[in-house]
């Protein structure tokens, strides 16, 4: 049997540019374009996770990428 996750993050997003928070809330199924014409660079797009007891996890990326 597996164990349950110790961590679960769902529907996880992160945006970079003017208001993004505000335009993702008012737009949640925006397309590749709208996200364009809105000057907004989607580093994550809807990441869900499940991290359990013992696993080893890493998050990679580039310097500014959106890790953290």
């Amino acid at each position: 049997m597996t164990a349950p996750p110790k961590m679960i993050c769902r529907d996880l997003w992160k945006l970079f540019g003017p208001d993004a928070e505000g335009f993702l809330s008012a737009h949640p199924q925006a397309t590749t374009e709208q996200f364009r014409e809105h000057h907004l660079i989607p580093a994550v797009r809807a990441a869900n996770l499940e991290i359990r007891e013992g696993e080893n996890f890493v998050i990679m990326g580039l310097s500014g990428s959106g890790k953290s």
